[in-house]
C-alpha cells in the first residue's frame, strides 16, 4: 500500500486487498496519518478484485475518521473500482456515502 500527500489530498493506492484479514491495519495506517488541514481524500480501489463486509466496514471507519478529523470538510473519491467492487458497494446501499469516480477498463 502507498500512501502520499500532496498538498491537501492524501492519496492511496497499490491495495490489492480490503477485508476482514487487514480491515483493521488499513484503519490504523490511514488513520495516523489523517489530519484537519486535508480537503480530500482518494483512495484507488483498481487493484481489489472483491471486498467482504471487513472491507466494507474498513471503507465505513475511514469515512468516519475523516469526519471527525475533517469537521465534515474532507471529500472522500473512492477511484475505479473494479465491477464487483462497484456491485458490493450498490448492493449494500453505501454507494451514495462516497464520491465513486468509475473504472473504464477491462474487468
Amino acid at each position: 500500500m502507498q500512501i502520499n500527500r500532496q498538498d491537501s489530498t492524501l492519496k492511496i493506492s497499490g491495495v490489492q486487498a480490503l477485508g476482514t484479514a487487514n480491515a483493521i491495519w488499513f484503519q490504523e495506517q490511514v488513520g495516523a496519518l489523517l489530519a484537519a488541514d486535508l480537503s480530500a481524500i482518494e483512495f484507488d480501489l483498481s487493484a481489489i478484485e472483491g471486498m467482504d463486509s471487513g472491507g466494507l466496514a474498513a471503507l465505513l471507519a475511514l469515512r468516519e475518521a475523516a469526519e471527525k478529523h475533517g469537521g465534515g470538510a474532507i471529500a472522500l473519491r473512492l477511484l475505479h473500482p473494479r465491477h464487483p467492487v462497484q456491485q458490493m458497494l450498490e448492493l449494500t446501499r453505501i454507494h451514495h456515502l462516497f464520491e465513486i469516480v468509475p473504472f473504464h477498463g477491462a474487468a
